[in-house]
């Protein structure tokens, strides 16, 4: 993500906000402190959701209640706002696991991640306008 969003775009107006979920064992609140180093971007907002809250949510607007994404990429446009429940991304994609509830054409692993942030980043800015 670092390079395919925050160096390939580094005047894009975004926000990331990146959520880190206890989803393995050596998960928590400690280890989402210590890679937080990992995306230095200043856009980026680091939170640790212990409840796997938006995990759930977001599984949700995709269409699978009970579900929790996790390290999953959404994209939504510009002054979209979240209320109760999380809307839809305009465009999403998971790396691994997610139980096997996701739908498998979303998947992208090794350099096919990268390659597809950065396509779906440089739409959106042409979309939405410049950097």
């Amino acid at each position: 993500m670092r390079e395919a969003i925050s160096e390939t775009f580094p005047h894009a107006n975004i926000c990331l906000c990146v959520v880190w979920l206890p989803m393995m064992e050596t998960d928590n609140a400690e280890t989402a402190s210590a890679v937080v180093q990992n995306i230095p971007d200043v856009r980026a907002q680091h939170f640790f959701d212990p409840d796997k809250g938006v995990g759930k949510a977001i599984a949700t607007s995709l269409g699978s209640d009970g579900h929790v994404a996790w390290d999953t990429y959404a994209f939504y446009p510009p002054g979209i706002a979240w209320g109760d429940t999380a809307p839809a991304p305009v465009e999403w994609f998971f790396q691994q696991g997610n139980d096997d509830w996701a739908d498998p054409s979303h998947l992208r692993e090794d350099e096919a991640l990268p390659a597809e942030l950065t396509r779906v980043m440089q739409t959106q800015v042409t979309k939405n306008g410049p950097e």
